[in-house]
Parts: C-alpha cells; structure tokens; sequence
C-alpha cells in the first residue's frame, strides 16, 4: 500500500476509488486494495494489535527520545476590574509558566508500569473499568497505558458534562478505581461521588482514587474525602507513584506484571461517552483493534508530515474526546514528542492580521495548488506578526467536531499555517476522512475517507438528495467503527445496519476530485413553506464569519419561506438593526439566496450561551434555544 502523499506526486486523478459499482462504495484511493486494519509502525503481528503491545514496543524502540513535555507553574498572576454601571466586576487569572521539561519514552514506560502496578495491588484486573475525569495532561495519557497493559477498559467524563451525566457514566460503567485531578474537575466528581456513593460508602465504591494537580487547588475538598472515606478506599496522588512513594506500595516484578494479563484486539478497550442534544451520555465501546484500525489509517494520511526530529504536536483538545486521543497514539506510535498545554495557556495576546494580503495569497494558493517562493514571501513579511503568536514554528493545524467557515478556514490557512480539515464521529475512533498537504488548499471539503474507512450515499427521503446524483446520507464501514454502544443494544440497532453499515445522520456531497463534503446534519434539514430545504449548521457555520457575533442558532419554522436567527452579540448593547444587516451583508457576500438569508434576529442577552445552549462538544442545541425563546419566536412568525 502506498502513502498517499507519494500517489498525489504520481498525479493520480482522484482521491477515492469506486471499489462497488453495485452498492456505490468508496475508499481512499490507498485502500483499494483492502481497508488498512493496523498500524505502519510500530509492526505489530496479528496477535498484538493492542494497545498495550503499541505502548511497549513504541516506548521501547525509542527509550531514549523526549515524549512527553509539560510546562511547570511558577505563578499564578490574577487582575481584577471593578464593576460599573450593569457591568460586573471581572476577575481574569493567568499564569507564568516555565520552560518545557520532558520525559523520555523510559520514563513514561517505567511511570505506566508503576501505575499498573498499583492498580493490579488493589485488585483491579483485566475485564474491569476505571473512570477517567481530568484535563488533558500526560500522566492522563499514562494512566490510560497503565489500564490497558492489565486488560482494563477505561471509561471517560469531562468537567462541562452535568452532574447527573456524570453520575450515569459512573452508573453505567462500575468503575474499581477513578483518576481525576485536583480542581474543578475533583470538586464536581466528589459532589456526584457523594449523591452516587455516600462518600463511597457503597458495595459498589471504587477502592482506588488516582489523582494529579496541587493539592491546595481544593483544599477542603481533598481535606473532607481524607476524613470521611472508608478505610479500605485509597487515595494516591500519581506522582507518588512515579517516583515509588505510594503508601502501600510492593516491589511487582515487571515481567510478571506484564504476563498477568494479555489484552486480546476485540477487548473493549474504551467507552467513550459522548452526549448529545438530549443531554443523555452514550458510551461507544470501542476495542484495541478499532483504536488500532484508526491510528493505521491516520498514519497513512500523514506519515509524510513528521519525518524530522525536531516535530512537535501540541496537545490541549480533552483526551477525554476520541479524536485527541487517536492523534496522540499517532503520534507515540510515530515518535513525534507531546508538549501539553490548556487553550489558555497556547499564546499570549491575540493579534490582528492584515486583511487584504490574505485575499493575495489565498488567490495564489489557488493558481499554483501549494506553496511556493511566492506565497512564502507573504509568510515572512505580512503574516509574520500573526505567525509570531504560536512562536513562528507552527506547521500544520487540525480542525474538527463542527463545520469552519470558507472565510475562517482562508485566513488561518493563509495568515498561519496550513489547515488541516477533519471529519469524524466517536463511532468511527475520531476519524473518517481529512484534507492533507498533498491535495493543497481546501476549504469546501473533508477530503478523502481514511484507508481504514469506506463509504457510500444513500437517499434521503422527502428531499433532493439522491445517491445516483452525489448526495445522500454518509454511510460509513470498517475495522476503526465502533462495536455499539454500552448496554444499548436498541441504539446500536438503529443505528448499524444489518451489513455492519453506520448511519451517521450526515448528507455529504461526492465531489469530482472524489473528495467528500459535508452539507449538513439531516436532523437540521428545515423545508420551508415553499418547499425549499435549508441546511441550518452549514448556514449557521457561514454566518459566524460576522464579527460581530460569538454565535447563532437558525430557526425555521415549514409554514414560513424565511428563516430568523436567535443571536449572541460579540460585544453587550449593540444596536440589533446594525447587527441584522451585518448578517445580511454576509449572507450576501457568501453568496446565500433568499431563502437562506435571515429576515429578523433575536439579541440573547444569555451570560453564559455555550452552557445554555451548546452540547459538551460545542454544537447547538436547537430545541433548547426554541423553548428559551419561543415567545419571541412567535411573534416574529405571527
């Protein structure tokens, strides 16, 4: 199988192949011959593809290399502004952080071994779960190892799910043992730990609480649980762990540690909970061969982008996410060196960048394809400044999880560094297709399926969208897609057909360069009264290219030919008839017809939108915002 930035150097035509005319399926042109089902390297036999052996033999092989880096606080710098009129006071923190320190692969093996060592001390054994609840960090990606090396399967949460989704992972899933981290996270988990447990006084308590963070982040937090835990409940903080201080601990010989379990490839490895606009988490099980499956077709995306020492990926999304957490094994798998940060803690102030050379350079990225002498000397002159924000060295970037705008996407990807685009479902292990370099610029695509994924289109009923014309409902199939969801098995029946088929309730468009777009979810296709279907999410996502919005939710209603918008103002008290014809003046110059342009908006006034009306992933939950907001609503339908 080829790479596929040697096939686009050969001028191959397009980046999909038909392999069945029959059923209209398609795959990436590298996966014609079969759909990729392990990883490039580490070689792993048939036998061991799990994460464990992944672990071992890309930890081994390169026992000597940085891995993993993090940045140590060294202050914490708070400013506050007084309040004034309806304004409130506002507090900001940020923080003085010192130069990365690294761990070697060594290091992180040997951090991993210990963690399992105590988890195995404790009794927790292949077949059981821990319940992971922190930010994203390395010992996350650590403990993780640890779990997988004794057949453990992990369970996620992430601190803006609710209490009660919370409480239902941990319901569901029975963990033994629980990583968390002092904070937010900690705080919350112990106000459902003690409604679900009584402080872990239940049959079915954990026995072992894993920690990372400072302990005087939650002092009376971590104070209260010390007290009134049960004896028989461990708490450890993971550095002590590290560096062999944990209370209890036994000398466990390595060699035995790792011959105690053996992780078979369709062990369930991961319950991913994702939840939706309902608010109700779904745990996708996921094994060591679909994760495996995943991190093979990623490489041969991108295998061609890492190929010096001095790489690095920047990990900040949640690990909690399945598409950060496939990233990552790509790169371990590929020895490329891990430095962690927050969003907050990316950059310093935001800049500016020059508007009208970003049209320049964008036109010339179209005429040649790719870079050039040319489009260089804008980097180095105009966008500098832009570019000395990330500190200058900034390659490539990955967006994913919601759709970017043209205009978003040509100012990063002109001003910054290449975008890459990603498409993909917790279902599918994060990944079902991307844009990559090869290609050269892209905006209105997804690219390609990722070898370890085919596709097809199917109709969808009572619209335009016809298979045999392009478009249809995405159908996805391969050895990355989930085994179904966690004890559900009537949502696994509705949504993976009989032939292993997954329905992701997307319509995508099969363009000429066999690349895939999406066009919208079917659950937001709205008809209006003349018949006409509008796509609310790719609307919405082209919208946000006005300034003067944070965000906006569509509302159409099917006995109206107009379409109205409940809007978040970029700045408070602005003029809504300023605001309204600033989104139309985008409508029309992001060439939207009539039908598509929003007729009259509703200024929310909403201190918090995203915890409102935003799903944890970020994407809008449009029934909320309609029952928010169904009085005005009326009357400007009325």
């Amino acid at each position: 199988m080829e790479l596929i930035n040697d096939l686009y150097l050969k001028k191959e035509p397009k980046a999909t192949v038909l392999v069945d005319e029959s059923e209209h399926i398609y795959r990436a042109r590298a996966a014609a011959d079969g759909l990729v089902s392990k990883p490039v390297v580490p070689e792993l036999d048939k036998e061991h593809l799990t994460l464990k052996h992944l672990w071992l033999k890309a930890t081994e092989q390169n026992a000597d290399k940085s891995l993993f880096g993090y940045r140590p606080l060294i202050k914490t710098h708070t400013k506050e502004t007084p309040a004034e009129g309806d304004k409130p006071a506002k507090k900001w923190t940020s923080y003085e952080l010192g130069n990365y320190q690294w761990w070697t692969c060594k290091q992180a093996r040997q951090f991993s071994l210990n963690t399992a060592a105590i988890l195995h001390e404790h009794g927790i054994k292949a077949g059981d779960r821990v319940f992971f609840f922190a930010k994203t960090s390395a010992e996350w990606m650590i403990t993780s190892m640890a779990c997988f090396q004794l057949g453990i399967a992990i369970s996620t949460g992430y601190d803006s799910m609710p209490a009660d989704a919370i409480a239902s992972i941990i319901d569901q899933t029975e963990p033994k043992a629980m990583f968390t981290e002092v904070g937010n996270p900690f705080t919350s988990l112990m106000k459902v730990v003690n409604k679900a447990y009584g402080l872990l006084k239940s049959k079915k308590q954990p026995s072992l609480v894993l920690y990372i963070g400072k302990d005087e982040e939650a002092p009376e937090d971590l104070d209260r649980f010390k007290k009134e835990k049960p004896d028989d409940v461990t708490m450890t903080h993971i550095q002590d762990i590290y560096h062999g201080n944990a209370a209890g601990k036994k000398q466990t010989n390595e060699a035995d540690l790792l011959e105690s379990a053996s992780p078979k490839p369709s062990d369930l490895a991961l319950i991913m909970f994702t939840s939706g606009s309902t608010g109700t988490p779904k745990g996708v099980e996921l094994t060591h061969a679909n994760i495996l499956a995943a991190v093979g077709g990623a490489q041969y995306l991108i295998m061609d982008w890492f190929l010096k020492d001095d790489h690095c990926y920047i990990g900040f999304l949640p690990l909690a996410h399945i598409l950060e957490y496939v990233v990552e094994l790509v790169m371990i798998s590929l020895n490329v060196p891990i430095g962690y940060a927050t969003a907050r803690t990316l950059m310093d102030d935001s800049v500016c960048g020059p508007g009208g050379a970003v049209e320049a350079k964008w036109q010339l990225l179209e005429y040649f394809g790719k870079e050039n002498a040319i489009t260089r000397i804008f980097d180095k002159t105009i966008f500098a400044p832009v570019q000395k924000v990330t500190g200058g060295k900034l390659i490539y970037g990955l967006s994913g999880g919601a759709p970017v705008s043209f205009e978003t996407s040509k100012f990063l990807s002109s001003t910054l560094c290449h975008m890459v685009q990603g498409y993909g479902l917790t279902e599918c292990c994060g990944l079902a297709s991307l844009t990559y370099p090869a290609l050269g610029p892209r905006t209105a695509s997804i690219g390609p399926p990722s070898p370890s994924i085919e596709f097809k289109l199917q109709d969808v009923s009572d619209t335009d969208y016809k298979a045999a014309q392009g478009t249809g409902e995405l159908w996805l199939r391969g050895p990355s897609l989930m085994q179904g969801y966690y004890n559900r098995p009537d949502l696994t029946k509705e949504a993976i057909t009989s032939d292993g088929w997954f329905r992701t309730g997307d319509v995508a468009h099969l363009n000429e360069d066999g690349t895939v777009q999406i066009l919208d979810r079917i659950k937001s296709l709205a008809k209006l009264s003349q018949g006409e279907y509008i796509a609310l999410e790719n609307l919405e996502s082209r919208y946000r290219d006005c300034r003067s919005i944070k965000n906006i939710c569509l509302i159409a209603h099917s006995d109206m030919n107009y379409i109205i918008g409940v809007v978040e103002p970029e700045t408070e008290g602005v003029d809504k008839d300023k605001l309204l014809k600033e989104l139309q003046d985008t409508a029309r110059k992001t060439d939207m017809n009539k039908a598509e342009t929003v007729k009259d908006i509703i200024v929310t006034k909403e201190t918090d939108w995203m915890a409102a009306f935003a799903t944890t992933s970020g994407k809008i939950k449009r029934g909320e915002v309609e029952k928010a907001y169904k009085d005005d609503i009326k009357k400007m339908y009325s």
